[in-house]
């Protein structure tokens, strides 16, 4: 589970470090009107990571969809529906791998049936401004773009973390 920003750069870097395919997932891009819908596309989406032998699931905004268990039948059963199909990740097979990533600003409405599926839980800090600095002089020579030292201070000056 991560906590603060930097996250979905983190999960894509952890994507391309063990050279899997990546999966950027927003909880509510699978959410459907109907009864077993959302529920169907959980099941495909886990089909389809079952596919790879080694992949990478980030779930980005977990606590939209993943808060207590509480409400509507519909979103009990998409959240229970989530429950199971992530329990079943890297049980079955050895020679399939998923790594799930899970992203949030809000850790604590996360329901607690999703948190203790996460083995390690990170919080990722705003950058300190050396290392904004840093950001900014890697970002440029990636792109080829050249700053003078004053603008590449004004903006460490003009941006928060």
């Amino acid at each position: 589970m991560l906590f603060g920003r930097g996250k979905s750069l983190l999960a894509q870097a952890t994507s391309a470090k063990i050279n899997a395919p990546f999966y950027n997932v927003q909880l509510s891009q699978l959410q459907r009107k109907y009864r077993g819908e959302s529920e169907n596309r959980v099941r495909i989406l886990f089909q389809t990571l079952h596919q790879h032998n080694v992949a990478v699931l980030f779930l980005d905004e977990f606590d939209a969809i993943t808060g207590t268990r509480d409400g509507k039948d519909q979103m009990v059963a998409f959240k229970n529906g989530m429950l199971v199909e992530m329990s079943g990740v890297n049980c079955n097979s050895s020679s399939h791998f998923i790594v799930v990533l899970a992203a949030t600003n809000i850790s604590e409405t996360v329901d607690p049936a999703f948190l203790s599926w996460f083995r390690y839980k990170l919080f990722v800090l705003l950058p300190t401004s050396e290392e904004r600095l840093v950001i900014v002089r890697s970002t440029c020579s990636r792109f080829d773009v050249t700053l003078t030292d004053d603008a590449v201070v004004y903006i460490d000056h003009n941006t928060a973390g």
